[in-house]
């Protein structure tokens, strides 16, 4: 075989290859590996079973001609290397309605507005640097 044709050739085996999985990818992973858990919350609190009262985000709902404000916090004690990052309103289908970022050394509390109207369900969520994401459900009457 010409040089040429063999460059050709191996350069054409490469690309194909490029791109595939490995027998060793997720797709192939057994079915008695668990997904790790994207939200704790107060009655599911998983691996962070001793973190759920400083994390699980509190709130309190309150009415103006207007509009409903959900008043959030954490009751984590604040230090230089643990606090709550950011919280994050998700409406029902858990789509991002409005978000607080938090700095280092801020108080965990959050407030969040929405129109009177509103009646799904929404999540509240705490972003915790140390120990993921918290999430309570708010139901409205």
């Amino acid at each position: 075989m010409n040089k040429k044709y063999y460059y050709i050739a191996l350069t054409a085996l490469i690309i194909s290859y490029c791109g595939k999985k490995d027998i060793d990818d997720t797709e192939n992973q057994s079915e008695t590996q668990i997904e790790e858990q994207k939200f704790f919350s107060l009655s599911n609190s998983g691996k962070w079973a001793d973190q759920r009262f400083d994390h699980s985000p509190m709130y309190e709902i309150k009415q103006t001609e207007k509009n409903k404000i959900i008043d959030v916090k954490v009751s984590l004690k604040v230090s230089g290397g643990h606090y709550i990052e950011t919280f994050v309103l998700l409406d029902h289908n858990r789509n991002e309605l409005q978000k607080v970022n938090l700095n280092r050394g801020d108080m965990p509390k959050a407030s969040f507005e929405l129109p009177l109207d509103y009646r799904a369900f929404v999540y509240v969520i705490a972003k915790c640097n140390q120990h993921d994401m918290w999430e309570a459900k708010i139901v409205f009457d």
